[in-house]
């Protein structure tokens, strides 16, 4: 079958197997149409290309996305939830330059989606750590900031009532991970803030968001590079107040 023939494929990454690959993608879109080309086999032909190893991968994942969600005459291949965080996750690794944008903007047609009434595509707590991962790993230095209001959005819906987007611990972390990469001066006093929001959901009652080493380990890091006078104060506070938690 085209699934099986596509998992033997992903688990290659020699230029042979991505050649063969561009073969399968070009075969499934012709045969679109046809009633042996569903959903499942669009899936694990994007979780063949991003797992292949190729050079733009991400890019081509969500070119088929795409063609998925033009094919408004074929019920069978509409993406669901697992299409787009896939393709969302190999932006988030793929170390594009607008790897992190590119995440984000399928995150927001995911919400577009679901709010139009598309059935099977709803945002998810995986969808919102994949964007926060890529804005954590880019070298932009507005992104942390980014990461972070995406992060109060994330928990805006939740505090709404979608317990599909519920904040947990590695979201938080990513974020202050984000402060922590890169050196301006308010680096450390911005991880920290994140540091007391986690500590005020989780004291609400969101156990999945309980502050660990990680989150404390990533603000002291984030002040030590901030340059402020104030840092080694506030990393001995810090890590006083992991002591006594422990």
């Amino acid at each position: 079958s085209i699934i099986s023939a596509l998992t033997r494929v992903s688990n290659k990454k020699d230029p042979e197997s991505v050649r063969l690959l561009d073969d399968m993608m070009s075969m499934v879109r012709n045969e679109v149409h046809e009633s042996n080309v569903d959903s499942g086999v669009y899936n694990a032909l994007i979780h063949a290309q991003v797992h292949s190893g190729d050079i733009g991968a991400a890019e081509k994942a969500e070119r088929l996305l795409l063609s998925m969600l033009t094919s408004n005459d074929s019920l069978a291949v509409r993406p669901n939830t697992i299409t787009f965080n896939t393709v969302i996750d190999a932006w988030s690794k793929s170390n594009e330059p607008k790897g992190a944008a590119r995440a984000e903007k399928l995150l927001k047609t995911m919400q577009k989606l679901h709010e139009e009434g598309y059935p099977d595509v709803r945002p998810d707590t995986y969808s919102f750590a994949s964007v926060l991962n890529a804005y954590a790993n880019s070298n932009n230095p507005k992104s942390a900031r980014k990461a972070e209001d995406i992060l109060k959005h994330m928990q805006t819906l939740y505090e709404e009532g979608n317990d599909n987007v519920k904040p947990n611990t590695i979201c938080f972390s990513t974020v202050i991970k984000a402060y922590s990469r890169h050196q301006t001066k308010d680096a450390g006093e911005r991880g920290e803030d994140i540091l007391k929001l986690m500590f005020e959901v989780y004291s609400k009652g969101n156990s999945d968001a309980k502050p660990n080493t990680i989150a404390f380990t990533s603000v002291c890091n984030a002040w030590s590079k901030s340059g402020e006078r104030q840092a080694i104060k506030k990393i001995e506070d810090l890590m006083k107040w992991m002591t006594q938690l422990s």
